[in-house]
């Protein structure tokens, strides 16, 4: 069709050069110079001639640009198919690394392994995980497709297009710099401190228990002996330690207080802080694992590892929305969570635990703060409500957020910048409407992103 329509193209060429040269000077002719009154062509004739010879033209400037504008149209399909080749390549390589073959026919409904299991499934709550996946269940290998040009102008409208740039490279520092070295260097030290007190309240015991924790993270240095001749045991197995000992946090917290009275006893005093130090540090270690158990994954470890990879680098420049880093020698594979699913699901943390009223780890405030497709869009009545709003909750490759502002859909950036610019798009909406989403949390130093 291209050819034929070149070919076309070129027949009309021809025709149109000596057509429009002589309608030229027709036109000179008609309106420069007078007729003799013997001359061929009378006056009347020659402006007949004349429009005609402009209506040709006019005709093959026509056909002219026609062509040209199918053949562009031809050109832009051709770009289209190459780019949706493309596409297809790299969706082969996700799929290879997922370790489906291209036998398989993955536009079917198929039956997936445990490891392939989804983040922030929309129809349970945030903690409770299906104990078994559904058999035919689609595995969504593709990154959402939205387009840039929709959050540019959104910005534009609300005149931040300018300052978006900075406040995501803000966000990014903060994270690399602040919140990801925070986040591991309390998690360390209160491990350090819990396994101190387990070991001290299970000497008697035949072998003195230390958190399995421990054993997974490669910053705890253990010796030998815990390592081989020490239990491991998990957090349910201490909690029944703190039964077993006694723990009764609110009368603990009585004694403790009352100890100015006379006849208090000392001993017994030190004990009720002894135990409420023990419950404390407890309460600690159960909100610093939420941090690293995403939803739909179950590599505690590699979180751990990434979030240390990503607070060395410098600004993020490690992070990638659509994949990992190596663990263990092992390159990323879908079934282990993205950098997008790791610090989203921190920041949630942190909006979550945050505004709990209480130091309560079983608080769950998960609802207020995301929302994932197909729950309804909050009604716009809530116009000092923000949500963060994920369109594809099943997505193992990379998860899109918008915002949810009193029922309206604020569009934020997609690929590397999409997490960050929501970020930063929940910050203004809490900055311009009111801290009414934050309860208990002071959050001016998050403000200050956007200042």
């Amino acid at each position: 069709m291209l050819r034929y329509l070149e070919q076309q193209k070129e027949k009309i060429t021809k025709f149109l050069f000596p057509v429009s040269i002589l309608t030229l000077v027709l036109i000179f002719d008609y309106f420069y110079i007078q007729p003799t009154p013997d001359s061929f062509f009378s006056e009347k004739l020659l402006a007949l001639i004349t429009i005609l010879g402009l209506l040709a033209t006019t005709y093959g400037v026509y056909l002219y640009l026609d062509c040209e504008l199918k053949m562009q149209k031809l050109r832009n399909n051709d770009l289209a198919t190459e780019q949706k080749r493309r596409n297809i390549e790299k969706s082969r390589e996700l799929l290879k690394k997922a370790g489906i073959t291209s036998a398989q026919k993955t536009g079917k409904v198929f039956a997936i392994p445990d490891m392939y299991k989804p983040s922030y499934p929309y129809q349970r709550g945030y903690d409770s995980l299906p104990t078994e996946m559904t058999p035919n269940l689609k595995l969504n290998l593709k990154p959402f497709d939205t387009s840039d040009d929709l959050a540019e102008q959104f910005m534009k409208s609300l005149g931040i297009e300018k300052q978006m740039k900075r406040w995501i490279q803000n966000i990014r520092l903060w994270f690399s710099k602040q919140f990801l070295p925070l986040i591991l260097e309390n998690y360390s030290t209160n491990l350090t401190r819990l396994n101190a007190l387990v070991r001290e309240y299970t000497q008697g015991k035949e072998r003195p228990w230390i958190y399995s924790g421990t054993f997974d993270d490669e910053s705890y240095q253990f010796s030998y002996d815990e390592t081989m001749y020490y239990k491991r045991v998990s957090i349910k197995e201490i909690q029944d330690l703190a039964i077993e000992i006694g723990c009764n946090y609110a009368q603990d917290i009585e004694i403790t207080r009352s100890f100015s009275f006379r006849g208090q006893n000392p001993v017994e005093t030190q004990k009720a802080n002894q135990r409420v130090n023990f419950i404390d540090i407890l309460k600690q270690r159960m909100i610093f694992e939420k941090y690293t158990e995403l939803p739909g994954f179950n590599c505690r470890a590699y979180v751990l590892q990434r979030m240390r990879a990503l607070a060395r680098s410098t600004c993020l420049s490690a992070y990638s929305s659509t994949s990992g880093g190596f663990y263990n020698s092992d390159s990323w594979t879908p079934k282990r969570p993205t950098d997008s699913h790791i610090l989203s699901h921190l920041f949630f943390c942190l909006l979550n635990n945050g505004n709990n009223p209480s130091f309560n780890p079983e608080i769950n405030l998960m609802n207020e703060i995301l929302i994932s497709y197909p729950s309804s869009i909050p009604h716009s009545d809530q116009s000092n409500k923000v949500w963060f709003y994920q369109k594809n909750p099943e997505s193992s490759i990379e998860p899109h957020f918008d915002i949810v502002s009193g029922g309206e859909i604020w569009q934020a950036y997609k690929g590397n910048d999409n997490l960050f610019s929501a970020i930063a798009l929940f910050l203004y909406h809490v900055k311009g409407k009111g801290q009414e989403m934050f309860m208990q949390m002071n959050c001016s130093e998050l403000l200050e992103l956007i200042a």
